[in-house]
């Protein structure tokens, strides 16, 4: 790669797009997964999110996420923002949704996921990632991103 002219070996992944969900539920809460993570070698609480496959569109990734990892339809999904999360190290633009209108359907895991899912407060959500039992930064934005739209 070539940074102002000269030639650098700098560490880079290219990876497909991505799509995040924040599902809301219609009680106002938040529709987490816990899946487990072997790079991690534990379960982590995050959103329900994937990459976007054969000229998908992030939307159709967005529906195809939630109700293959959470087994839930949404009436209405919105976009909320785009971003790279991984700026400096990644390519990948993770395109971020709100998801509401839930209806349980069938989970349809792929075979290399072990998900669960539960449902938090919006202040729980906040109170865990203070106390360091939510560590996904992409459900930290996309909260607070859908909280100040709440207040705008």
């Amino acid at each position: 790669m070539r940074i102002r002219g000269r030639i650098v070996n700098k560490p880079y992944i290219s990876h497909n797009d991505c799509a995040a969900v924040l599902a809301i539920t219609r009680h106002g809460k938040v529709l987490m997964i816990r899946s487990y993570r072997p790079e991690l070698d534990g379960y982590v609480y995050e959103m329900p999110s994937g990459t976007l496959k054969n000229g998908e569109s992030a939307g159709d990734a967005a529906r195809r996420e939630l109700r293959e990892e959470t087994g839930h339809v949404a009436k209405r999904i919105k976009y909320m923002f785009s971003g790279y999360p991984l700026l400096g190290y990644s390519d990948c633009n993770m395109h971020f949704f709100l998801a509401t209108g839930l209806e349980k359907d069938k989970q349809k895991m792929e075979n290399d996921e072990s998900i669960f899912i539960k449902a938090f407060d919006r202040l729980e959500v906040m109170r865990m990632f203070k106390e360091g039992k939510i560590a996904d930064l992409n459900v930290l934005t996309a909260l607070q991103f859908y909280n100040s739209q709440l207040i705008i």
